[in-house]
């Protein structure tokens, strides 16, 4: 079998001891939406329109363990991407004013001689989060930009629409 059965993630499930901190963290700081949720189960759904995160409250947050990628299997850290080096540094100083963040280095090169760049942070309730450019990113999101107005018009996908338009193509 040479070709994938797959296309990419859908969405990728946090789970976080304080769920009101995570949410405000991806709609307050970093400028994403509610997209859905389950209150039943305590959850959020956040997008910024290219991805979906499903935030999950852990069932008793004073007694969950926190993740250690040394000693726990799991999810290491997700990595959100940014259009070039400009929004790299923007998201890195707005993170560093952020009460609940903690940023483990500044931007720097992913290895020596890269053109990626990238630093990583813990958001509230500490799970790592890393932020990346590469020079190539900048015309995957003008790509990006280009097809959605195709699409559907100068609106960009999120909640509803970003499921509809992905369901019908």
């Amino acid at each position: 079998m040479n070709e994938p059965l797959t296309c990419g993630i859908h969405h990728l499930g946090l789970s976080v001891p304080d769920l009101p901190a995570a949410e405000r963290f991806f709609v307050d700081v970093l400028g994403w939406g509610v997209v859905g949720g389950n209150p039943a189960y305590p959850s959020v759904f956040v997008s910024d329109g290219t991805v979906m995160l499903t935030l999950w409250r852990v069932a008793d947050p004073e007694n969950a363990v926190p993740f250690d990628r040394r000693t726990n299997v799991g999810l290491h850290h997700v990595a959100l991407r940014v259009a070039d080096m400009v929004a790299l540094a923007q998201v890195h100083e707005r993170l560093r004013a952020c009460a609940g963040v903690t940023l483990e280095f500044d931007p720097q090169p992913i290895r020596a001689g890269s053109s990626v760049h990238h630093f990583i942070c813990a958001i509230p309730g500490g799970r790592a989060c890393g932020v990346c450019h590469a020079r190539w990113l900048r015309w995957v999101c003008a790509l990006k930009r280009d097809l959605e107005r195709s699409f559907i018009g100068p609106k960009p996908l999120t909640g509803e629409s970003f499921h509809s338009e992905c369901n019908n193509r």
